[in-house]
């Protein structure tokens, strides 16, 4: 079914896809794109959404959409972000984080581009970091696959928590909802628990 787009809005373009339907992407070292916490860009309002750009330093000027990793941190309360599309018509949100007052929450997310934002809702007042993982452009040559979100691996649930110094090997093709044959992946690590301040 056609969707009519108002003038004041730009439609989105599809990413770039191959001859088998595949989208075509680009990986990316991360890039944080949106950091509310600096003053460099408003806080998600409250009340209807609020239009981030993506575009700029080593994200394309010509990317049609991107994975994403969305966080919510500093909430009021418990709550939700969803990231919608940028269109008058709203739609159902592409990826929601449920916020917390007292931690910092996010979730990975692809979603399509238009005008080269995406735009967030929120319900609760918190501060935003959207970082860039991979975009798709008229460039793009590596196939891709979409799968729903799968946990590969949880030390919590393993029981065996990562120590200080000591590389973990995780298997990511083959696991549950993951094809055998998959090459690479983009992954989201989060981390809990912490003896204390350091690095993964």
């Amino acid at each position: 079914r056609s969707r009519r787009w108002p003038s004041s809005r730009t439609a989105p373009t599809p990413p770039t896809t191959g001859s088998s339907g595949q989208p075509r992407i680009t990986p990316l070292h991360p890039v944080r794109a949106v950091d509310t916490r600096l003053g460099r860009h408003p806080a998600p309002s409250t009340s209807g959404s609020t239009a981030y750009s993506i575009l700029g330093g080593a994200v394309p000027a010509d990317a049609t959409a991107a994975q994403l990793t969305v966080w919510a941190s500093g909430s009021a309360a418990g709550g939700y972000v969803a990231v919608v599309p940028c269109d008058a018509n709203g739609g159902a949100g592409t990826a929601t984080v449920l916020t917390s007052a007292s931690r910092t929450t996010g979730a990975s997310v692809w979603t399509p581009l238009v005008g080269g934002q995406v735009c967030v809702r929120t319900n609760v007042a918190t501060q935003l970091t959207i970082d860039v993982h991979a975009v798709s452009t008229p460039r793009s040559t590596l196939g891709a696959t979409a799968t729903d979100p799968v946990r590969v691996f949880d030390s919590a649930w393993a029981g065996k928590p990562l120590k200080a110094g000591t590389p973990r090997t995780l298997r990511v093709a083959g696991a549950t909802g993951m094809p055998a044959s998959a090459a690479a992946a983009t992954l989201t690590l989060t981390t809990s628990g912490s003896a204390a301040t350091g690095t993964v």
